[in-house]
Order: structure tokens, then C-alpha cells, then sequence
């Protein structure tokens, strides 16, 4: 098991998945719903994880396929994405 947190997030890494909590106004829970969310609730990553890691208002995982999943604010391209 591992566990980080962002500013106002937590996440654990079980065999099963990453799980998340907290604030997800920018979607940095990697959630589809942008609410708060109390309950820890399984992020929707299919396939195994290698790594993640948390920034103030984002998630970036990468999995064992080299693929990268990223979700939160990027309003400085901090994702990646234009």
C-alpha cells in the first residue's frame, strides 16, 4: 500500500487500484464528477500501475504499458496537454 496527498487530496495505491479523496473542483482526483468527495472512491485506470505522484491541483499515473494518465488544473500546461 502507498499513500500520498496533494494540498487538499489523499490517494492510496492498493493491489486493486488508486483510491481518492478530498477536493476535485480542477478534477485533480482523476474523478469524473467535479465535487468534493468525502469517501474514498476508485479511480477508473484500467490495466496495472507502475507509479504515481500528486501535485498541488493535479495526478499523474503511469502505468506498467508506459501509458500516462493525467487529471487536475493545467492552466500552465503542467499536464502536458495544450
Amino acid at each position: 500500500m502507498e499513500v500520498k496527498a496533494g494540498v487538499r487530496s489523499a490517494f492510496i495505491k492498493t493491489r486493486s487500484g488508486i483510491f481518492a479523496s478530498g477536493r476535485n473542483k480542477n478534477f485533480e482526483l482523476g474523478l469524473r464528477e467535479e465535487a468534493d468527495i468525502q469517501n474514498f472512491q476508485k479511480l477508473e485506470i484500467e490495466g496495472e500501475i507502475a507509479d504515481f505522484k500528486v501535485g498541488d491541483s493535479h495526478l499523474i499515473v503511469l502505468k506498467e504499458s508506459h501509458q500516462v494518465f493525467v487529471s487536475g488544473k493545467n492552466n500552465f500546461c503542467q499536464l502536458g496537454l495544450s
